[in-house]
């Protein structure tokens, strides 16, 4: 049986104050505050967790965090890509994509290719080691990148030095796996 007393803590977390975030209740402005409590098992059973001190309706935004990376892939109806069309993007990119026959993917490795070197080691943190082993779909997930680009290559060896094919993979994984496709279309990690 859980028991509230075991724990004191009370843990205050700011709400996110945007303009797309909804407050927590209508008679809360901007710098709504969201109490809970650490709750922890007297039997030590169940793990510690976190319980609101006020009820939440279903669908309340409580927490928000930044992506790591986000990839906007530009007017689908048009099949614009902001990242492989840029005037300083190589063109070489562009001729990638077309013949991967993949630009979103393209494009999400020309995106983390633009992030700080601090922010791409996080963002490749993500692919802990022996994730293959003990993520089946990881696993898969790597296997057929690592093959598709294999193929790609083999048929392309033009194209085998002008990307790092290795990061590349474990880009287009991480997102596979990972990465969520935002209602406005960009995806995000």
């Amino acid at each position: 049986m859980a028991s509230r007393t075991d724990a004191t803590t009370t843990t205050t977390l700011p709400a996110i104050s945007d303009a797309t975030t909804p407050p927590l209740s209508s008679s809360l402005s901007g710098d709504a505050v969201l109490r809970a409590e650490l709750v922890t098992d007297s039997s030590g059973k169940r793990p510690p967790r976190l319980v609101a001190l006020r009820r939440m309706r279903w669908g309340v935004q409580i927490l928000s965090e930044r992506p790591l990376l986000l990839v906007d892939p530009g007017d689908p109806d048009k099949d614009t890509d902001a990242y492989l069309r840029a005037p300083d993007a190589d063109p070489r990119l562009l001729e990638i994509a077309s013949k991967l026959g993949d630009p979103l993917r393209v494009a999400t490795y020309v995106a983390f290719k633009q992030l700080h070197e601090k922010r791409q080691k996080e963002v490749l943190s993500l692919w802990r080691e022996n994730i293959e082993v003990t993520d089946p779909i990881a696993g898969r997930l790597f296997k057929q990148n690592q093959s598709g680009i294999g193929a790609f290559l083999e048929d392309h060896p033009e194209f085998a030095k002008l990307v790092n094919w290795a990061q590349f993979i474990l880009v287009s994984s991480i997102f596979a796996r990972f990465g969520v496709q935002n209602p406005d279309g960009s995806l995000a990690v």
